[in-house]
């Protein structure tokens, strides 16, 4: 195969957005970073700006848990989690939630190992986690659409809808 050739195959695989996915890693260190909280330190809750999307589907990804088997939606995630947060509290739930002006999808890996997941369905998407376990919740920010990444939002942890 001549060199363009071999080039142009190379740069359609890279940009195509039918890559393979991975897998989202709960375990890979953090684009926001990582932080430790409880509702027991005064604070009602945490709010940390940045940019949700990827380059991988999450169809694409395999994975099960609630919402998320047989998914055939269009979100796009990266490998690595937006979050890692270290939950050491005891409260009846805790809510995760995002505020974008573009559309955004949240997975959430939970200490006890499921997935849990929601596309929004033009909204902001909300989990809410009844009794969160003490652990680590990987949080992964996603984009709808061809856009790989949206602007800047926020993601919301509370005890509360908001």
């Amino acid at each position: 195969m001549p060199r363009s050739a071999r080039a142009a195959a190379l740069v359609a695989m890279l940009t195509s957005p039918a890559m393979a996915c991975p897998g989202p890693d709960w375990t890979a260190p953090p684009y926001l970073g990582e932080v430790t909280f409880s509702f027991h330190n005064g604070a009602s809750n945490l709010a940390m700006s940045g940019r949700a999307g990827g380059i991988f589907n999450l169809r694409d990804c395999g994975l099960d848990g609630e919402g998320l088997t047989g998914y055939r939606g269009d979100g796009l995630i990266r490998v690595r989690p937006s979050l890692i947060l270290h939950w050491y509290g005891e409260a009846p739930q805790m809510v995760v939630g995002t505020d974008f002006a573009e559309s955004t999808l949240l997975l959430i890996h939970d200490p006890d190992g499921r997935w849990l997941f929601d596309d929004g369905e033009g909204h902001d998407p909300l989990i809410v986690i009844s009794a969160p376990v003490v652990g680590d919740y990987a949080i992964f920010l996603g984009s709808h659409g061809t856009a790989r990444f949206t602007g800047p939002g926020t993601l919301i942890i509370s005890e509360t809808r908001p």
